[in-house]
């Protein structure tokens, strides 16, 4: 599948030009550099590489964006090449190179544009059919799951390109800001930074000069890794080494999932084959997820600094709608932390941001915290998405101690990180010891790499920083973990740099060449400890101190029954009946009157969801106070038993239907009557409902194939789905108002005589010194409410053709003039598909109710029984400490022993005396 090569106005960046020797391939499988050599070998074009291996750079390597899956090739005839691929079976699409005119010049700038994705924004969606546009056009049902906001289209003949020209004129979408988005890949790589073999005159490190360790694991490289000594990462270890239950996402090349040394998530996923599996197209992700979870203590390799927090393996080839996707993917499957060690300049003019944006806000109102690297390029400005305000930015240092710099010290001076106002914190990025792809296919022959480097080394320091405080405290704040982090930083070479109170910077004082400093671990992880703590509230009586029992914090409501899924609905299907007189040359048929001229009639149906959410406290029915020792006992009725024989009663939800059958009906009709009755007998003592027409309302409002009176409309705007979702809401909550007022319950301390069934509940308050009060709530049902128009059929009315409704698509059998007389109408008629999703729920009650205790302080206590409920606690209080005193005296007593017989002391053991005799 292959575009044209030519030039076109791009739906995100305007005019772009093509580049007639480059051309991108999209493999339908993993591809090693031979496979695609010998794939390509009859065109006459050749595989585009970047040689960084096994060499010293001279200057910072720019890696072309290749990976197992997609490569990029140098031709000398675009067409010829872009025929000849696309014949290759293993190929899954071919797309020329495009540059914006307004973008940055340079190879930078280039991109491609896999043309068989297509992504609309919801509202596009809605406004056009775009299978109208493009038949073979269908639903990608899994990205568009994935990606909340968008829906994704799937191009079998390759031309999501020409289509996108299309829909950019229509009127409908014209507004919409951008409602067409391509899936645009870049040409060269946006990581920020490489990992490189080690050159062949081998550089010795410097001492880190770190403070002694207070865990030093045993793997054999941990002693090349100076960036976790230097982050005083040791230290941290002994307060956690992360939680099994924190999971921090990878996003970037995938991840060797087979690696010895990775503590991986279970879960992965790839953007380039939309399945679980986040196996490695190149070589950069692995070595990310090696800073983040490299097993500890395993005698293997290296350490991670998060090494038991899990890490989810995330795959992609940088196009914006795949580092979207990963992003959507993340929040949904359990992700705390997402690292990015990539990213754009706006110049480049290759990613449509708004995309992007959309999911990094998704992830942040979830509380993700999204770690984005600033970029490599030396310069006061950092990459997209390090820019943007919900991602905290993250800066490069070396063993200086200082901003890695063009012409440091540093073994290379030829690059430095980015700097300005969007580097929140630094971390060392220079000569990181992390994992590599096995078997030779990563940057070394061997599982390792000693020198991975970039602000793509430093920010997985960070991300890996951001799981270990979670794991501490996971209710944290995405805004409280920034904070921990900036807070604590180190204030490195504070003689070079001048740290102030700066506007836009709230954590601490910070400097436009490290931000807040360097990252310091164990200063972390102690703030994120007393954050979490509650104070004691006794003075400090060292090791063997008690505290007083605090009283208890007040109850809390129980926790709401699990969230149940979709497929807990009610659905009602109602039909409305709309005719349009067949019109010749804007005149009524020839030889007839408007009643005599032959009609198309449409019958619409709409699908009503009621989708049940959960249940939630309703209104506050009774409230009581009881004393220590006090008793009551509390009556409840409804009012609905008290008016309605044994053989009358329904549960709620009938209750409800009923009265939603019957107001909907008079609502559609135009008609209060019936209602009117509906009201008068429930008032008068029947059940509140319509007898047998209550069942023809869970099949559906209408009356079957035939129009009525209550089914037949004559504006169009009767038939838009808003309207007919907006009279339905308005059935239901005037209907969930009836039902509240029906089956409301009344609780009490009396027993009413004439009630014959009455509940009754005894409750005691058992504490010795507090009061309890009692909460009385009845208990509600959430739904949520949604309108689709599922259905769409004809028939024409006119004497001698056949009464009988047809699809829409079934107009083979009509006279060519009538055929396209339909399909003018329906282009006018609402899209079937189209969907309501209403903002508010409703509620509904139940049967039930729900008791909700509260404890109070110590206030209905007499003195005398205060005083001795304390000199208990006092007298509990020593025991406890006697208790470990006496362990303390057991322990120095093992010591003592220890130490004679390291001593060679062979006599055998006087016996010590832990406690004091009585005296006789």
């Amino acid at each position: 599948m292959a575009n044209k090569p030519e030039n076109l106005i791009h739906p995100s960046f305007g005019p772009c030009e093509v580049n007639s020797t480059l051309l991108a391939i999209k493999w339908r499988r993993p591809m090693s550099d031979s496979d695609v050599g010998k794939a390509i070998a009859n065109s006459d074009a050749s595989l585009n590489v970047s040689d960084s291996k096994n060499s010293e750079p001279a200057e910072k390597v720019i890696e072309i964006n290749n990976s197992s899956t997609l490569s990029w090739t140098t031709t000398k005839g675009l067409a010829k090449s872009m025929q000849t691929a696309s014949a290759n079976p293993d190929v899954e699409w071919v797309s020329p190179v495009y540059r914006a005119v307004n973008a940055e010049k340079g190879e930078r700038s280039l991109f491609a544009i896999n043309p068989t994705v297509l992504i609309l924004t919801a509202a596009a969606d809605s406004a056009i059919d775009i299978v109208s546009v493009e038949s073979s056009a269908e639903v990608d049902t899994v990205r568009t799951n994935i990606m909340k906001g968008f829906v994704v289209y799937k191009f079998p003949k390759g031309n999501a390109v020409e289509t996108s020209q299309k829909l950019s004129a229509m009127s409908e979408i014209a507004g919409l800001p951008n409602a067409i988005s391509l899936e645009n890949v870049p040409y060269l790589s946006p990581l920020c930074g490489c990992g490189c073999a080690s050159p062949k005159n081998s550089h010795k490190s410097k001492p880190c000069g770190c403070m002694p360790a207070a865990l030093i694991p045993n793997d054999p490289l941990f002693a090349n890794q100076w960036g976790l000594q230097r982050v005083e990462a040791p230290n941290g270890w002994s307060i956690t080494k992360g939680d099994p239950n924190v999971v921090i996402a990878v996003l970037d090349q995938g991840v060797d999932l087979l690696h010895p040394d990775l503590n991986l998530w279970p879960i992965s996923y790839s953007t380039i084959t939309h399945t679980n599996n986040g196996s490695s197209v190149g070589n950069h992700g692995t070595a990310c997820a090696g800073i983040i979870g490299a097993k500890m203590d395993n005698a293997l390799g290296l350490a991670g600094l998060a090494p038991e927090c899990k890490v989810m393996a995330i795959a992609t080839n940088f196009a914006d709608t795949e580092v979207a996707e990963g992003l959507f993917f993340a929040a949904d499957n359990g992700a705390k932390v997402v690292s990015m060690s990539f990213g754009v300049y706006p110049s480049w003019n290759y990613w449509n941001f708004a995309i992007i944006e959309a999911a990094l806000q998704y992830c942040y109102e979830r509380d993700v915290c999204l770690i984005a690297a600033t970029g490599n390029e030396n310069q006061a400005i950092s990459r997209f998405p390090a820019t943007d305000p919900r991602t905290f930015g993250i800066g490069g240092s070396n063993r200086a101690d200082e901003r890695h710099r063009v012409g440091d010290s540093s073994i290379e001076p030829f690059w430095g990180a980015c700097y300005g106002p969007d580097v929140d914190v630094v971390a060392p990025c220079l000569e990181i010891p992390t994992t590599d792809r096995l078997g030779g296919a990563g940057y070394t022959a061997t599982d390792y790499t000693l020198r991975f480097n970039g602000t793509s080394s430093a920010t997985p320091h960070v991300a890996a920083l951001a799981g270990l405080i979670l794991s501490l405290c996971p209710k944290l704040t995405v805004t409280q973990v920034y904070q921990i982090i900036g807070e604590t930083c180190d204030k490195i070479n504070a003689g070079t740099y001048m740290y102030l109170a700066t506007t836009g910077k709230p954590f601490s004082t910070w400097h436009n060449e490290v931000g807040y400093g360097r990252i310091n671990v164990e200063r972390a992880l102690l703030a994120a400890k007393k954050c979490c703590q509650t104070p004691c509230g006794c003075s400090d009586g060292g090791k063997c101190s008690v505290c007083t029992p605090e009283p208890e914090d007040c109850c809390v409501s129980p926790c709401e029954p699990a969230w149940l899924t979709d497929e807990n609905c009610l659905v009602w299907y109602e039909d409305k009946f709309f005719r349009v007189p067949i019109r010749r040359d804007n005149n009524v048929a020839a030889g007839s009157n408007f009643k005599d001229a032959p009609m198309i009639e449409f019958r619409l149906t709409y699908e009503h969801r009621m989708c049940l959410l959960g249940k939630q406290h309703g209104p506050l029915l009774f409230t009581t106070t009881l004393l220590p020792g006090e008793t009551v006992r509390l009556y409840h009725s409804d009012r609905y038993r008290r008016i309605t024989s044994t053989q009358q009663r329904y549960s709620v939800q009938t209750t409800f239907m009923q009265f939603l059958q019957v107001v909907h009906e008079a609502r559609a009709s135009g008609s209060i009557n019936a209602l009117s009755e509906v009201l008068t007998s429930s008032k008068s003592g029947s059940s509140g409902g319509s007898g047998g027409g209550f069942f023809v309302g869970l099949f559906g409002f209408g009356g079957g194939s035939s129009s009525s009176s209550s089914g037949s409309v004559s504006s169009r705007s009767e038939i838009d789905v808003h309207f007919a979702s907006e009279q339905f809401n308005q059935s239901v909550v005037q209907s969930s108002l009836l039902t509240h007022a029906e089956r409301s319950v009344v609780v009490s301390t009396y027993e009413d005589k004439e009630t014959l069934d009455v509940s009754v509940r005894t409750i005691h308050n058992d504490n010795e010194c507090r009061a309890v009060t009692y909460f009385v709530r009845q208990v509600m049902e959430l739904y949520s409410m949604s309108t689709k128009l599922s259905d769409i059929k004809y028939r024409i009315v006119f004497p001698n053709v056949p009464d009988e409704w047809r699809a829409i698509n079934d107009t083979d059998w009509l006279p060519p003039a009538i055929r396209d007389f339909i399909l003018d109408e329906l282009r006018l008629l609402p899209k079937i598909g189209t969907a309501v999703i209403r903002p508010r729920p409703i509620s509904i009650p139940t049967d039930g109710v729900v008791y909700d205790p509260e404890l109070a302080n110590c206030c209905s206590c007499e003195p005398e029984k205060a005083a001795a409920i304390g000199i208990r606690l006092e007298k509990q209080k020593a025991e406890a400490m006697k208790a470990c005193l006496e362990v303390q005296s057991l322990e120095m007593e093992l010591k003592r022993r220890e130490m004679l017989l390291a001593k060679g002391d062979m006599r055998p053991f006087e016996s010590v005396q832990t406690t004091p005799t009585p005296s006789d």
